[in-house]
């Protein structure tokens, strides 16, 4: 009886040895550790946003405060403003980790700036806008808690891109070769006037005059603004100087350098609004649809998708 009492105690000591170990050892075959806090790497896991690097490694938790709590999306603001040319093909329905590094993140009705890879609570915010989409050098554009609006640069370090003096920025829909969307001027207020603006590391260049009307586009030349759905469009130069006065502009369309005015049922082309039209073309009652494409050297007038006549340019 002894003997067998002392064997069924190996017994059972055994088991309690190498039961757990097989355990481990099928988990492990299924990339499952259950040594760790949040063993499948799931974003959301009882209570706290987990962050791993590109590589799968940890980086830092974030404890959530509400039970809405998730990666931040864009808010779009500039639909305000009748006419504004903004991006409208975003897909990123949110942000994600940013360079190993930032990230945002809403937790009920405020917006944290979070450093993953420190685990650390930079900032809060009321709103971030993206366009749902990249845009270059890693620029975000935000709205602080007093309602102003500014712009970081979020890369391998964080650095300032506009300071939170505006009542609005935006940009225009002009997408680089990469993808990126162009962040080489912005449009933004401030009391209640118009600019364009550029940013060196956070020293902003004006570089138009103030203007009273909202800009809702521009090219290298010129500027296009319109306040309200019942105005007109009206056009600059960026020293302020309006040009076509005596027209009544309801439609325009840029491409290039060149643009495309459309009044009284007649497209005026122009590269120069100084000078005198490229070429006037009389378009048909009930039109709809009014393109131009340049190619070659040339700039097709398009109606309904359809080529009408070829403007060859010198």
């Amino acid at each position: 009886m002894l003997n067998k009492k002392s064997v069924l105690i190996t017994i059972i000591v055994l088991l309690s040895v190498f039961a757990p170990l097989t355990i481990v050892g099928l988990l492990a075959k299924g990339n499952v550790s259950p040594l760790e806090e949040n063993p499948n790497h799931e974003t959301f896991y009882q209570g706290y946003m987990y962050f791993y690097d590109s590589s799968d490694k940890f980086l830092s938790k974030y404890e959530c405060v509400t039970e809405v709590c998730e990666y931040t999306s864009s808010t779009i603001d500039d639909t305000e403003y009748d006419g504004f040319n903004y991006y409208k093909d975003g897909s990123e329905k949110s942000v994600s980790l940013i360079e190993n590094r930032y990230t945002f993140i809403t937790d009920g009705s405020l917006i944290y700036l979070y450093a993953a890879n420190t685990g650390t609570t930079l900032q809060t915010y009321k709103a971030l806008k993206t366009y749902s989409t990249s845009i270059e050098n890693n620029t975000y554009i935000v709205q602080n808690d007093k309602g102003v609006w500014g712009a970081l640069s979020l890369g391998q370090a964080l650095g300032p891109v506009l300071p939170f003096e505006y009542s609005f920025i935006g940009l225009i829909n002009d997408v680089n070769a990469d993808g990126t969307l162009n962040a080489d001027k912005f449009v933004v207020k401030k009391d209640n006037s118009w600019y364009l603006v550029r940013s060196d590391s956070g020293e902003v260049d004006y570089v138009t005059e103030a203007l009273n009307r909202p800009i809702i586009d521009y090219n290298d030349y010129y500027i296009f603004t319109k306040n309200g759905e019942m105005d007109n469009i009206h056009i600059y130069n960026y020293k302020g100087e309006e040009y076509l006065k005596e027209l009544v502009i309801k439609e325009y369309i840029n491409v290039s350098d060149y643009t495309g005015i459309i009044t009284d049922n007649i497209l005026y082309l122009y590269k120069d609004f100084g000078t005198s039209a490229i070429r006037t073309y009389e378009l048909t009652d009930g039109f709809k649809d009014v393109q131009l494409e340049l190619k070659n050297n040339q700039i097709m007038i398009k109606i309904n998708d359809k080529i009408v006549e070829t403007v060859a340019l010198d």
